[in-house]
C-alpha cells in the first residue's frame, strides 16, 4: 500500500475504535494515531487494522462533509472533499463519532469513535485491541458474509463445497493483533 497521507507525525493523537457496523458478534479494532495524520492516512490505517485490501473506493462521512481519495474530474463536486488535504483532528473538530465507508458495492459501514486524545503518543500509529476476523473482500456484504458463513458451517448445504473452497481456512473468530502492528510498523518509518 502506498504510504500517501504520511509526513511527520504530530506527539499528540487520538485513540479510536473502528466498528464494522451491524457486525454481530462485533467486529472492531482499536488504533492509536496522530492527530495531524490525513484522512487519506487514516483510510490505509483502517485497511491494515481491518484486513480489507484496499480494492475499492472509500468516503468518510464526518457532520455534513463527505471525504473520499476518489476525485476522477476536477469539475466533478459529488465525489466530497480530497482526504488527503485534511488531517484527522481538523476534520473531526469536537466531534466523538463519525463514519468511514468502504466498497460502495458491499457497502462496508464502519463507526469510528474517538475514545480520547492523547497528548504524548508513545507509537505514531499502532492497533491496541481488537475482535472477529474482517470479513472476506466482495463477499456481498455483511448479508453475503453471514449467508456464506452459514453455508460454510452446514456440510450439507448444497453450496457447501463451493463457499468451503473460495473461503479456504477462514477463521471468523482469528484476529492477529501482532500481523496488524507489524503491517502499521512501516507506515511509520
Amino acid at each position: 500500500m502506498a504510504k500517501k497521507g504520511f509526513g511527520r507525525f504530530s506527539t499528540n493523537g487520538f485513540e479510536l475504535t473502528i466498528t464494522l457496523a451491524q457486525s454481530e458478534p462485533s467486529i472492531w479494532r482499536r488504533v492509536i494515531v496522530p492527530a495531524n495524520l490525513t484522512l487519506a492516512g487514516l483510510h490505509i490505517v483502517i485497511q491494515m487494522a481491518m484486513g480489507w485490501n484496499d480494492s475499492h473506493l472509500h468516503e468518510f462521512e464526518i457532520g455534513e462533509v463527505r471525504y473520499t481519495g476518489y476525485h476522477p474530474f476536477e469539475d466533478f463536486d459529488d465525489t466530497g472533499e480530497d482526504d488527503s488535504k485534511i488531517s484527522l483532528a481538523k476534520a473531526i473538530g469536537k466531534r466523538k463519532k463519525f463514519l468511514y465507508q468502504y466498497d460502495f458495492g458491499d457497502s462496508w459501514m464502519h463507526t469510528i469513535v474517538v475514545e480520547k486524545v492523547i497528548p504524548v503518543l508513545e507509537k505514531p500509529i499502532v492497533c491496541t485491541d481488537g475482535e472477529m476476523a474482517c470479513p472476506p473482500e466482495d463477499c456481498g456484504g455483511l448479508e453475503g458474509y453471514y449467508e456464506q458463513l452459514a453455508i460454510l458451517n452446514d456440510k450439507e448445504h448444497p453450496d457447501h463445497a463451493e463457499v468451503a473452497e473460495w473461503m479456504g481456512k477462514f477463521n471468523p473468530k482469528a484476529f492477529n493483533i501482532d500481523a496488524v502492528n507489524r503491517s502499521l510498523a512501516r507506515l511509520s518509518r
